[in-house]
C-alpha cells in the first residue's frame, strides 16, 4: 500500500506575477544552501518560515499567501538577502543590496541565488539555467541554457572563479573556470536536486535533495566529503566492477518439473511441447503454468537451500522459462536451487492483468508448500527478473499483503527479497516514457469494455506498480536499470521505494543500480549482486560490501 507521494517531475506551471504562487516541486518547500567563500560558514536556513500574522525575527520578509521565497544568502550572523520568485531580492537586517535586480517579466522562475564576497554582486539563477549578473559581479558564460524548460536549480561560485549549476536530476554544471567536480550523485530522470552549495575552503561541496538529504562531491583532486544523510536506499557503484549481466544463455539438467495451476496445462511441463521451451501465443484457453527446478550438487550442497526464482522477460506476451541465462544459473553452483517460471500470456481481452502477475504469486506459493520435497529453505527464496519479469517479481515481492484486491493476499505469497533488472516499477511512467509504451494495453484492461486502444484501467495500472504497493512490511529489493535503456527507462520510482523504506526505519532495504551508458540487458556490479543475494537469504536488509 502507497503511503508516500511521488516527486514532483521537472518543470510545472508558471505562476503570474500577483497570483498565489504554489510550491510546483522546487524550491518553495526546500531550503536554501548558501554558500559564503570569503571565509564564512555555510548557512542552512529556511526561507523565511514563521507563523502567519508574526514578524519575521530578523526583519526579512515574509509572505503569509504565497509559498513565493526561492534562496537566501546569509552575509553574516543577522544579516542577509532573500530571493523570491520573481528575482526581486529583499534584504534583512544590514545586508546590502546589489544592484542589477533581473528583468524575468510576470514569470516566477527564478531559482538561486548566489553572492560574491562583500555581498556587492552576484548572480540569479533561473529555471532555464540563464545566469543575470548583478551588481560589480564579473560575467559568467559558457553554462548550459534550456530554453522553455524548467530544470535548473542551484547556483554556487567556485574557488578562484566560474560557477557550477545544478539541474534537477543532481547533474553539476561548471561554468567559466570552475575546476571539475569528482563523486557527484546523479538521479536520471528524477526532479529531486534542489540546490548546491561549496564548502569555504573549497575542497568540495554538497547537493541538497529535497528530503533534506546533503550528498558530498569534491572539487578538483579533493574527495568527496561525506554524506550527512541520504534520500534512502543503497546506490550500488557502476565501476570496473561491472562484469556481469544476463548475457548468454544455458541449459541446466531438470531436478524436476510440476504444473503448479489448479486446470489442465496445454501440454505436459516434462514434454517436448513444454511451455517452459515453447512461447505459446496467448489464446483464451491456454494454461501454461509450468515451472522447474534445479538442485546444486547434494554432496556439497546437503540439506535445503535457498532458491532464487527466475521470472523470464517478453513484453508480458511471450516468452521461455527456457534456457536460463547464464550468470543466473550460475547461482546453482554457488548452492542456490534455481526455479524457473513459466506463467500465462496477455493480451487484449486474454488473461490481461492481474493473471501474470497472479500466476507469479501462485508459483511462489507452491514453491513454498513444497520447498521441503524440493530441497528449499522456504524462508529463503528470492525472485529474479529481467524487464517485464522483473515487473512481475517486483509486484509479487511489494504486493504479497495487497489491499486493492487485485492481487493475493497471504504470508505464503512472500518471499525473502526480489531483484528487478530492466523493470518497470512505476507502470504509469512506463505507458507514458517507454517507445514500447502500447505493451501497456495488451497487459492492462481497457478503462472501457471493448477494443484495447484507448485509456488503460487507472486502478489496474495503479495495483500493477511495484511503487504503488510497496510498505514497511516488504522483502528487500534491488533494482537494475541502464541509462540509455528507452525500452523501460529508469524513471524514478526506484527513487521512492528507496526514501519510503527509509522512512519506515529500513534504509538498507531498497538497492539500485544506474549503469552508465546501459540498454535493456545492462551489467551489474557481481560483488553487490552477490553481498545482496547472500543478505537476503538470512530474511534481513542486506548489508553492503565494505
Amino acid at each position: 500500500m502507497r503511503r508516500h507521494g511521488p516527486a514532483a517531475p521537472a518543470g510545472g506551471s508558471r505562476h503570474p506575477r500577483g497570483a498565489r504562487a504554489g510550491n510546483h516541486g522546487r524550491k518553495a518547500t526546500s531550503t536554501r544552501v548558501g554558500a559564503l567563500l570569503a571565509g564564512a560558514a555555510v548557512v542552512l536556513l529556511s526561507a523565511c518560515v514563521v507563523p502567519t500574522g508574526t514578524i519575521a525575527p530578523l526583519g526579512n520578509p515574509y509572505w503569509a499567501e504565497s509559498t513565493v521565497a526561492r534562496g537566501v544568502v546569509a552575509t553574516s550572523a543577522n544579516s542577509g538577502v532573500v530571493l523570491d520568485g520573481y528575482g526581486t531580492l529583499r534584504a534583512y537586517g544590514a545586508a546590502p543590496v546589489p544592484s542589477g535586480t533581473p528583468d524575468l517579466g510576470d514569470e516566477e522562475i527564478a531559482r538561486s541565488l548566489a553572492l560574491t564576497s562583500g555581498g556587492q554582486g552576484g548572480y540569479v539563477l533561473d529555471g532555464y539555467g540563464g545566469i543575470h549578473r548583478l551588481g560589480n559581479a564579473p560575467p559568467l558564460t559558457g553554462g548550459p541554457y534550456w530554453s522553455g524548460w524548467d530544470i535548473a536549480r542551484g547556483l554556487a561560485l567556485a574557488p578562484g572563479g566560474g560557477a557550477y549549476l545544478l539541474d534537477a536530476y543532481g547533474g553539476i554544471h561548471t561554468i567559466g573556470d570552475a575546476p571539475a567536480v569528482t563523486g557527484a550523485p546523479n538521479w536520471p530522470g528524477w526532479d529531486i536536486a534542489r540546490d548546491i552549495t561549496v564548502l569555504p575552503d573549497g575542497t568540495g561541496g554538497y547537493i541538497l535533495d529535497a528530503y533534506g538529504g546533503l550528498h558530498g562531491f569534491g572539487i578538483g583532486s579533493h574527495p568527496a566529503p561525506v554524506d550527512s544523510t541520504r534520500v534512502g536506499g543503497v546506490w550500488v557503484p557502476s565501476t570496473s566492477a561491472i562484469t556481469t549481466g544476463l548475457g548468454t544463455e544455458v541449459t541446466l539438467t531438470r531436478s524436476g518439473t510440476a504444473y503448479y495451476g489448479s486446470g489442465t496445462p496445454v501440454a505436459a511441463c516434462n514434454g517436448p511441447d513444454s511451455p517452459l521451451t515453447v512461447s505459446y501465443t496467448p489464446a483464451p484457453d491456454q494454461d501454461t503454468r509450468c515451472l522447474a527446478w534445479y538442485r546444486p550438487n547434494g554432496w556439497t550442497f546437503p540439506g535445503r537451500r535457498p532458491a532464487l526464482i527466475w521470472i523470464h522477460g517478453g513484453g508480458w506476451n511471450r516468452g521461455v522459462a527456457e534456457p536460463l541465462p547464464a550468470p543466473v544459473a550460475a547461482y546453482r553452483d554457488q548452492g542456490w536451487v534455481i526455479v524457473s517460471v513459466q506463467y500465462r500470456f496477455s493480451a487484449c481481452g486474454i488473461d490481461q492483468f492481474p493473471t501474470p502477475a497472479r500466476d507469479v504469486q501462485d508459483a511462489i506459493a507452491y514453491i513454498r508448500s513444497r520447498a521441503s520435497n524440493m530441497g528449499i529453505s522456504a524462508g529463503k527464496m528470492v525472485v529474479f527478473g529481467h524487464s517485464s519479469g522483473g515487473h512481475l517479481a517486483a509486484l509479487a515481492a511489494a504486493g504479497w499483503n495487497d489491499q486493492s484486491g487485485w492481487l493475493r493476499n497471504g504470508s505464503q505469497y512472500k518471499v525473502a527479497g526480489w531483484v528487478a533488472v530492466s523493470g518497470m516499477e512505476d507502470m504509469e511512467y512506463f505507458s507514458k516514457r517507454s517507445k514500447w509504451y502500447p505493451l501497456t494495453r495488451g497487459f492492462i484492461p481497457p478503462a472501457e469494455p471493448g477494443p484495447c486502444e484507448g485509456a488503460v484501467d487507472q486502478d489496474a495500472l495503479h495495483a500493477a506498480s511495484p511503487n504503488l504497493q510497496i510498505d514497511g512490511a516488504d522483502p528487500p529489493g534491488l533494482v537494475i536499470h541502464g541509462s540509455n535503456d528507452t525500452i523501460s527507462p529508469a524513471g524514478s520510482a526506484y527513487r521512492e521505494m528507496g526514501a519510503a523504506m527509509n522512512a519506515w526505519g529500513r534504509p538498507r532495504a531498497i538497492w539500485f543500480q544506474i549503469v552508465p551508458d546501459g540498454g535493456h540487458t545492462p551489467l551489474w556490479n557481481p560483488v553487490y549482486m552477490d553481498a545482496f543475494l547472500a543478505g537476503a537469504a538470512t530474511g534481513v536488509d542486506p548489508t553492503p560490501p565494505s
